[in-house]
């Protein structure tokens, strides 16, 4: 996963911005500014690069990850090297996740979230969402990082604490 913040997301497209997911609302550590964070799911690839290896054998060529065919199109200057724009690269390749899944999981952040001040969170059902986003992908980090930190500081209730206010704090940057 490519994880970004919102100031990274005003500068995508519609249509990109649609395949990405809204993990959370944050304050990072030196800032009481809250923040959201996205990810992009990068659908794991693979891609023949010119090789660096001297072994004949491999014709020349290499396999190499996605993420680093990405990072490695990018010129010393941040001059775009391939044929094709960052985001049409992006929307080539798509992210892992389905477009329901993804649905879900905006469903389970609203909830937890609960808007800009926290007021509207409902803690319970974005745990149930939550835990359908863990059938539906077993093992999805950001599902499991959020049910985490939900049952750790859920009122006994099972609501949001007294003190949420729609994002929580980063202490490491």
């Amino acid at each position: 996963p490519i994880l970004f913040s919102e100031e990274v997301a005003k500068h995508l497209s519609p249509t990109l911005l649609s395949l990405c997911r809204l993990l959370d609302r944050v304050t990072v550590k030196g800032s009481t500014q809250p923040l959201h964070v996205y990810t992009w799911d990068f659908q794991p690839f693979t891609h023949l690069s010119p090789s660096t290896a001297s072994d004949e054998s491999s014709g020349g060529m290499e396999e190499v990850s996605g993420v680093e065919a990405l990072a490695t199109s990018m010129r010393p200057g941040g001059e775009w090297e391939s044929h094709c724009t960052p985001e049409e690269l992006l929307l080539q390749y798509g992210p892992h996740t389905s477009e329901s899944f993804r649905h879900l999981f905006k469903q389970a952040v609203e909830a937890y979230l609960g808007g800009p001040t926290g007021e509207a969170s409902n803690w319970k059902e974005a745990t149930v969402l939550l835990q359908q986003c863990r059938e539906v992908r077993p093992g999805d980090g950001p599902s499991e990082r959020l049910l985490s930190f939900v049952s750790q500081h859920a009122d006994k209730d099972e609501n949001a604490p007294s003190w949420w206010r729609g994002f929580r704090s980063l202490e490491d940057k």
